[in-house]
């Protein structure tokens, strides 16, 4: 089987590290400001439940899909890929895949600094206590003067990206290992922290009472779509993270094991910020939120609410800082690792490049976002007219070509050999999955995600 030389990329010091890292980047705040409304809004347990079979039947065999292709092509996508491509005697237009990868990833990017720089703003707003018995209008005049100052924003948009290109740029083991390690420690500490104080009111019983009653007839066909929406776009698949990162595995390892661990623990993460996020909503009387709304609206005017709230809001802005830090890295990485990968590249100057672009790419939509009455730019702001082509468009179109490659163009005796596997149901359980079942529901997502259909993110 024809392999590129994996001694080109550096590895992760064990496949505990991998795991760290994967499930710092699947965290994502996505997790934070869409699925506890979801769970409150699609009948609680009714929708977990949903949404975990969802994770079993299309997230699972697509991120496996994902570490198979890391493990055959070992280096950067688009210097790999056409390889495979020629192993698996498919056509040369399969060899233009990595790029559309590389462009969802960087559209994504370019909207999720700008939301990073506001979460440190927020963050230091925090610490100076300007949340104290704040009021609803005060809530709403802050963002809008966020908003409406570019120059302000756009020196706490440097501060985000600057720090994760920096990252970036000191390598696998001395700068991604090292962030994701102490990036998810922290923030699993500043939940569990939080939620320990929030124990003590006596609003906890009303959040798990939405986690765990169980409402079918809430559910209903919304809440199936949604549910398989958000399962796709949790495991930050389709923008070439997970096969960057897993191309820096050491050889070895059971790759359907690695994807499990990855999805349980990112299931596992997103349950405890619904906890945490509907107990801090339901102990200052507001109804669940989502999206920009809940992390600059609700939140602030819940923490305002709250005795001791100073500094519940600075250990909560922290988390959320570093849950959109980690996704950058992530994101930043296949970015990264491919201008590394080329001539006279080196991973410094990659990263410098990348971080540029993308804080130049900010600063031109807090300028928009200035400029544009109601921030909003021909029926859609213009952070959402980069989330929409990139993540809505892009990443689900993306992840619906590799998994029709690696399901029916991939030779199977590689796909056999990649996977470390005896011949098994395991296997052909999977196989039938990637190929049958995961490109129609990729479809359902990428036509709720365009808005097509209901239940988009």
């Amino acid at each position: 089987m024809q392999r590129d030389d994996p001694a080109r990329v550096a590895r992760w010091s064990g496949h505990r590290v991998f795991l760290f890292a994967a499930v710092g980047a699947t965290l994502g705040l996505g997790n934070v400001w869409r699925f506890p409304r979801l769970v409150a809004d699609y009948g609680g347990s009714a929708f977990i439940v949903t949404y975990l079979l969802a994770l079993a039947l299309l997230g699972l065999p697509l991120l496996l899909a994902e570490l198979v292709l890391a493990r055959r092509t070992a280096g950067a996508l688009p210097a790999t890929f056409p390889a495979a491509v020629r192993s698996a005697q498919a056509a040369r237009g399969w060899a233009w895949l990595p790029w559309l990868v590389l462009t969802a990833a960087w559209l994504v990017l370019a909207g999720l600094v700008v939301v990073g720089g506001w979460l440190l703003a927020y963050l230091a707003a925090a610490l100076a206590g300007d949340f104290v018995g704040i009021s609803a209008l005060g809530v709403a005049l802050r963002f809008d003067a966020l908003a409406r100052a570019p120059a302000l924003g756009g020196a706490w948009l440097v501060l985000f990206v600057g720090s994760a290109a920096a990252v970036s740029a000191a390598g696998v083991r001395r700068g991604l290992e090292r962030a994701a390690i102490l990036g998810l420690a922290l923030i699993v500490a500043a939940w569990g922290v939080s939620l320990v104080y929030l124990l003590l009111t006596d609003r906890v019983g009303v959040a798990v009472a939405a986690l765990f009653s169980f409402d079918a007839a809430a559910l209903g066909v919304d809440g199936v779509l949604v549910a398989l929406v958000q399962a796709f776009f949790t495991l930050t698949l389709g923008v070439g993270v997970m096969h960057a990162y897993a191309v820096h595995l050491p050889p070895g390892g059971s790759l359907p094991g690695m994807a499990l661990r990855i999805a349980l623990g990112d299931a596992l993460l997103a349950l405890v910020a619904a906890v945490l996020v509907l107990t801090l909503l339901a102990a200052a009387e507001l109804d669940p939120a989502a999206g920009p709304v809940l992390l600059f609206d609700a939140l602030p005017l819940a923490f305002g609410r709250l005795p001791g709230g100073h500094w519940l809001a600075v250990a909560f802005y922290a988390s959320l800082a570093l849950v959109a830090w980690l996704t950058t890295l992530a994101l930043l990485e296949p970015l990264v690792l491919t201008l590394a990968a080329g001539r006279r590249g080196s991973r410094p100057r990659a990263a410098a490049l990348v971080g540029g672009s993308l804080a130049l790419a900010g600063a031109l939509l807090l300028a928009a976002l200035a400029a544009t009455p109601g921030g909003r730019w021909a029926g859609h702001g213009p952070l959402g007219w980069f989330d929409y082509v990139g993540g809505h468009l892009l990443v689900p179109l993306s992840a619906l070509l590799l998994a029709l490659f690696v399901g029916w163009l991939m030779p199977e005796r590689e796909r056999r050999d990649l996977l470390l596997l005896v011949p098994g149901w395991h296997y052909q359980a999977w196989c039938a999955l990637l190929r049958y079942l995961v490109p129609p529901l990729l479809l359902l997502v990428l036509l709720a995600a365009a808005g097509i259909l209901r239940g988009g993110v």
